[in-house]
C-alpha cells in the first residue's frame, strides 16, 4: 500500500460530521443526524473547490452504521449544496456503512432515485469504502483507490479522535 506524504485537510469536524479535503476529493463522513451546521459547512466546502479547482472536484461520502436517515429538510440541503458546486462537482459516491436486508433496500432504492432525477453528475450509492474507491477509479483519473480509502480513514480517525 502506498503511503502520501499529502494529509488530510479538516475543513470541518463536528459529532454528527467531518469533513476533509485530499487533493481534488471531498471526503465527509455522517456520523449521526446531519446538522444544519454541518450542512453549511458542506456548502461552502464545495463552493470553495469550486473557486480553487477549475477542472472540478470528486465527493466521496460514508453515512456510519447506526446514523439516522436525515429527514426531508437535510436531505434537501444536502442536495442544494451540491448543486452550488455547479459544474465543478464531477461525481459524487457515497457508502452506506450499515449491514444487512434493510441496508441493501435502502441502497436500491436510492440507486433508482438516482434514475429518476436528473443529475448533473454521476452517482452512487454503495456498501463498502473499497467499492466507492473502485467506482471513483473509474471515472477520476489518475486516483489510487487504495490511497483513497486511506485518506479516508485518515480524515475519518481525525474527526473521531476529537470527539472520544
Amino acid at each position: 500500500m502506498a503511503l502520501s506524504t499529502e494529509s488530510v485537510r479538516i475543513l470541518h469536524a463536528a459529532p454528527d460530521c467531518g469533513i476533509g479535503v485530499w487533493r481534488h476529493f471531498v471526503l465527509i463522513v455522517w456520523r449521526q443526524k446531519p446538522t444544519a451546521e454541518s450542512v453549511a459547512a458542506l456548502r461552502r466546502t464545495y463552493v470553495q473547490l469550486g473557486r480553487e479547482l477549475p477542472d472540478g472536484f470528486w465527493a466521496l461520502g460514508a453515512i456510519e452504521a447506526g446514523a439516522p436517515q436525515p429527514e426531508a429538510a437535510e436531505r434537501t440541503a444536502i442536495a442544494d449544496a451540491m448543486n452550488a458546486a455547479g459544474s465543478q462537482m464531477r461525481g459524487s459516491v457515497v457508502v452506506l456503512e450499515a449491514t444487512g436486508f434493510l441496508a441493501a433496500t435502502i441502497r436500491t432504492a436510492l440507486g433508482a432515485m438516482i434514475l429518476l432525477t436528473r443529475a448533473k453528475f454521476p452517482r452512487a450509492f454503495v456498501a463498502t469504502l473499497d467499492e466507492a474507491a473502485s467506482w471513483m477509479r473509474a471515472r477520476a483519473p489518475g486516483v489510487d483507490p487504495h490511497e483513497l480509502v486511506e485518506r479516508f480513514e485518515e480524515m475519518r480517525s481525525a474527526v473521531r479522535a476529537r470527539f472520544a
